[in-house]
C-alpha cells in the first residue's frame, strides 16, 4: 500500500479540481465544490448509487465502494440522516472518492470479482448490499462491537481499514471540499476563534462544522482544546503556562 503524505494528498486534490474544470469546461463555484459532478465526470467517471448496506452491531456504515463496477454506494439506512445533514453526505462522498483515488488500484488487483467471491485476504472489509458485496470503511461505536469485529476478522480473514487509511481518505475529502487556497480566501479578515464564524464558514463550504474545524487545524489556522478555539497550539500552550 502506498503511503500518502499530507502534501501529496493536497497536491492530488488540487490537480483533480483542475482536471474537473478542464474536462467539463465549467468553473468551480467557489467555495462550493460540486462533489457529485466531480465523481461522475473524468477522470473518475464513477456512479453514485443508493443501496441498503448491512450493518453489524456497533457499526455505522455511511458509504462504500463497488470497485469493479466503478460505483460509490451510499447507505439507504442513513437516508434520513443525510437529508437532515447534506453536508455529511458531501463529506461521505469525498471520503469514498478518496478511498478510490488513493487506494483502489491495489484493492481492485487483489480482490476477486463480485458476486460469488472467495474472500481470502482482501484489502478491505466487505458487507452485503442490495446488488451484491461492497467494500466499506466504517467506525465502531463501542468496545463490544470492536471485539465482535476482531473475532470476525480472525475467522474470515477480512480486515478493517487501518487508522492510516481512514486519516488519509478523510484528509483527501477535506482538502478536496476545502482546498487550501479557497480556505485562505474565505477566512481573510475573519475571527476564527468564534464558533459562530466557524459554523457560517462550514455552511459556505457545504461541510459539517467538525470537518471544517479539522481542516482549519490541519492548515494551522486554529487549535481547539476543551471546546475553546485558540489561534494556534502555541497560543494554547502559552495560556496554559500563565500563573493563576
Amino acid at each position: 500500500m502506498k503511503y500518502w503524505s499530507a502534501e501529496e494528498i493536497e497536491d492530488l486534490t488540487r490537480r483533480r479540481l483542475r482536471e474537473y474544470e478542464e474536462h467539463t469546461g465549467r468553473a468551480i463555484p467557489w467555495p462550493w465544490v460540486p462533489i457529485e459532478q466531480i465523481i461522475e465526470n473524468e477522470p473518475f467517471d464513477l456512479m453514485i448509487k443508493w443501496e441498503h448496506i448491512e450493518e453489524r452491531p456497533g457499526e455505522r456504515i455511511l458509504g462504500a465502494l463497488r470497485p469493479h463496477e466503478r460505483q460509490i454506494i451510499l447507505n439507504e439506512v442513513h437516508l434520513k440522516l443525510f437529508e437532515e445533514k447534506p453536508s455529511l453526505e458531501r463529506f461521505t462522498l469525498g471520503h469514498e472518492l478518496g478511498h478510490w483515488d488513493l487506494f483502489v488500484d491495489e484493492a481492485a488487483m487483489q480482490s476477486p470479482r463480485l458476486p460469488g467471491m472467495d474472500l481470502g485476504k482482501p484489502p478491505c472489509s466487505f458487507r452485503n448490499a442490495d446488488e451484491g458485496l461492497v467494500q466499506v470503511l466504517f467506525s465502531l461505536t463501542d468496545t463490544k462491537a470492536e471485539a465482535y469485529e476482531l473475532l470476525h476478522e480472525l475467522q474470515s480473514g477480512t480486515r478493517r481499514d487501518s487508522p492510516y487509511e481512514k486519516r488519509a481518505v478523510n484528509r483527501y475529502s477535506g482538502s478536496l471540499l476545502m482546498p487550501r487556497d479557497s480556505v485562505q480566501r474565505e477566512i481573510d479578515g475573519l475571527d476564527l476563534t468564534s464558533w459562530a464564524t466557524l459554523y457560517e464558514l462550514a455552511e459556505r463550504f457545504g461541510v459539517t462544522p467538525t470537518a471544517l474545524r479539522v481542516r482549519l487545524e490541519e492548515l494551522g489556522y486554529i487549535f481547539v482544546k476543551d471546546g475553546k478555539i485558540y489561534r494556534s497550539r502555541e497560543e494554547y500552550s502559552g495560556q496554559r503556562a500563565l500563573p493563576l
